[in-house]
C-alpha cells in the first residue's frame, strides 16, 4: 500500500457533541459533552464517520453510565476517559477513534431530588424496622402470656415493676385463659377482671395494664374488644370506688359506739 493511496482514502475529523446516559437511580440521565477525534482508511469509506465514532462513544459511557448512581458521576467521567483516552478500531468498521473525552455533569434539581427521596426512604425503613420490633415485641408478649403467664409477668416486672402487685400472676392466668378461648362475651369478663385487678393500683400502672392487654388483642385480630376495654378504662377505671370499708368500721376507722 503506497503513500498516495493512503493519502487519497485517508480522512480524519473531531467528535463534538452532547448527549446524556440513563444512570443506575431510575429516570434520572446524566449530561455528558465529548470532544474527540477519529480517522479512517478505506477504498470506499462510510457515509458518516463522526455519527460512527460519537455513537461507539455514546455507547461505551452508557455501559459504564448505568451501574453508576446520579451522585457518582466523577467516577463515571474518570472511567470513561480512562477508556476512550487510546486508540480503537471499531469492529465491522475502518474508522479508528484515535480518542476522546468526556465532561459528565448532574442537574442540582435532580441531585436534590435524590437526596430528599433517599431521606424519605430512610425514614420509611426506619418506620419499618421499628413496626418488625414492635410487632416482635407484641407477639412474644401475647404468645408468653398465652403459654406462660409467669414469663410475661417477669417481662412486666423487669419493664415496669410498680405494675406489679401480689395478685399479678392469679389474674394474669385468668385473663391468658379468656385470651385462649373464643367464647361470646370473653371481653367483657376480660375487662370485669381488669377492673378487679387495678383497684388498687395507681392511675399510671391501671393504664399501662390496659393498654398493654389491648395491644395484645387487636395482634389477635380482636379489635371490638380492645375498644371496649379501652371505653371502660375510660368511663369506669379512674372513677373506681374505693374498696368498701369493713362493716365493723366506720369512715374514720373506729368501730361504732355500741
Amino acid at each position: 500500500m503506497n503513500r498516495n493511496w493512503l493519502r487519497s482514502h485517508q480522512r480524519s475529523g473531531r467528535i463534538n457533541g452532547t448527549f446524556t446516559a440513563r444512570s443506575a437511580d431510575a429516570g434520572y440521565l446524566f449530561g455528558v459533552d465529548v470532544e474527540g477525534l477519529w480517522e479512517e482508511r478505506a477504498k470506499h469509506p462510510h457515509h458518516d464517520p463522526e455519527a460512527v465514532a460519537a455513537a461507539y462513544v455514546i455507547e461505551e459511557v452508557g455501559r459504564l453510565a448505568c451501574s453508576l448512581s446520579l451522585f457518582e458521576g466523577a467516577q463515571l467521567q474518570d472511567r470513561s476517559n480512562r477508556l476512550l483516552g487510546k486508540p480503537v478500531t471499531l469492529p465491522h468498521h475502518t474508522l479508528r477513534v484515535i480518542w476522546a473525552t468526556v465532561h459528565v455533569r448532574a442537574e442540582a434539581s435532580d441531585i436534590s431530588d435524590l437526596v430528599e427521596m433517599q431521606r424519605r426512604r430512610a425514614s420509611a425503613k426506619r418506620a419499618d424496622d421499628e413496626m418488625r420490633i414492635r410487632i416482635e415485641r407484641i407477639t412474644a408478649f401475647r404468645d408468653s402470656l398465652r403459654d406462660d403467664p409467669t414469663l410475661a409477668l417477669a417481662q412486666m416486672l423487669l419493664e415496669t415493676p410498680g405494675a406489679v402487685s401480689p395478685e399479678t400472676l392469679d389474674t394474669m392466668q385468668s385473663v391468658a385463659m379468656y385470651m385462649a378461648s373464643s367464647a361470646p362475651g370473653a371481653e367483657v369478663a376480660i375487662a370485669q377482671l381488669l377492673k378487679a385487678f387495678v383497684e388498687d393500683m395507681k392511675p399510671d400502672a391501671k393504664q399501662y395494664i390496659v393498654e398493654r392487654l389491648c395491644e395484645v388483642l387487636v395482634e389477635f385480630g380482636g379489635g371490638d374488644a380492645a375498644n371496649q376495654i379501652s371505653a371502660l378504662s375510660a368511663q369506669g377505671l379512674h372513677l373506681i370506688p374505693a374498696r368498701p370499708a369493713d362493716p365493723e368500721t366506720n369512715a374514720a376507722g373506729r368501730l361504732p359506739d355500741s
